[in-house]
Order: structure tokens, then C-alpha cells, then sequence
């Protein structure tokens, strides 16, 4: 009986540690330099820089400069505000641009320039899809994190105008 006690203990513990290897490591493939002169403020706004250079390579963006002369290009700014309760509430202020959540997943003859959904992406992972202004996010690890808001096509393509991605990118401090 103490032995079987012992080989749980032990499986349990390298379950553990695992995880925070995996967790460890994945907190080190943060930019060391990317906190330095920022303050605490439970508010951000937005910036107009994406998570990285998407002109260096394709990610499938639609440009909607190519969809024809006379395109207006949609616009998006972003802010957050920490909610009263949990969490954050993030705030999409758009212009010449509609969120269409009936047409989502259809294929690439559904796109319009102007139409579309949100992706959510935190520290650089896909979060969540965005179908409104207003969408709330749970209350986050203690830290700092950089939010970055796509407007993309009804078949997920990101929005691009003149081979720019039409995107926010907020930095919020979670505090414990």
C-alpha cells in the first residue's frame, strides 16, 4: 500500500514539474526589454503597430485595395478598461466597417471589403473571435500583456489595406 502511495506521489510530482518547465519556458520566450518604462495603469490604448512585420511574409490577408478603386479602408482603435467585478473590458471603435457573424465561415466569394469579424489574439495566441464593440476578457495572469485586434474577412482571411493589416494592439499590467 505505501509503495503504490509513493509511485502516485512521484507520477504526480513529475506531472507537476512538467508543467512548470513548460511554463517556465514559455514565460522566457517573452521580450526581457518589452517592460521597461511602462506604468501600472489598469487602462491601455491603442497603437498603431501590429504583433510583427506582416509585410516580410503572407498570412493570407485579404488587401482590400485590390477589390477595387474606389475601397474605403475600414479603421479600427482599441481600449481597455478594467471591468469592476474580473477581467477587462475591451472597446472597438470602428469606422466603414460591419460586423456580419451570419456570414463567418463562408468561403472566399462571401468577402466584402468592408465586413467581417475580430480575432482576439494575447501574447501572440488566438484567443477568441470578436462578433461586437464590446467584449469582455477574463481576468488575466499577473503581468503584462500585449493584445492585438485583427478585423478579418468572413473566411478568417486578416483585413489588409495596401499590404498593411488592419489591426490594434493594446498593452495591459494585470495586477494579482
Amino acid at each position: 500500500m505505501e509503495t503504490e502511495l509513493k509511485k502516485q506521489f512521484i507520477s504526480i510530482s513529475y506531472r507537476h514539474l512538467l508543467i512548470l518547465i513548460i511554463g517556465l519556458s514559455l514565460a522566457a520566450c517573452g521580450d526581457q526589454n518589452q517592460h521597461k518604462g511602462h506604468n501600472n495603469n489598469a487602462t491601455a490604448t491603442s497603437k498603431d503597430s501590429s504583433a510583427h512585420d506582416h509585410s516580410k511574409h503572407d498570412h493570407g490577408m485579404l488587401d482590400i485595395a485590390t477589390l477595387g478603386e474606389n475601397i474605403i479602408a475600414p479603421s479600427i482603435k482599441a481600449t481597455i478598461t478594467e471591468d469592476s467585478v474580473s477581467g477587462w473590458n475591451l472597446h472597438l471603435e470602428l469606422t466603414d466597417f460591419s460586423f456580419t457573424p451570419e456570414k463567418v465561415g463562408l468561403t472566399a466569394d462571401a468577402n466584402a471589403a468592408n465586413e467581417g469579424h475580430a480575432h482576439l489574439y494575447i501574447d501572440g495566441f488566438k484567443f477568441s473571435r470578436i462578433y461586437s464593440n464590446w467584449y469582455h476578457v477574463k481576468k488575466l495572469t499577473p503581468g503584462y500583456h500585449k493584445l492585438e485586434i485583427t478585423l478579418n474577412a468572413n473566411d478568417h482571411s486578416p483585413l489588409g489595406y495596401k499590404g498593411e493589416a488592419i489591426s490594434a494592439t493594446l498593452e495591459l499590467h494585470q495586477k494579482q
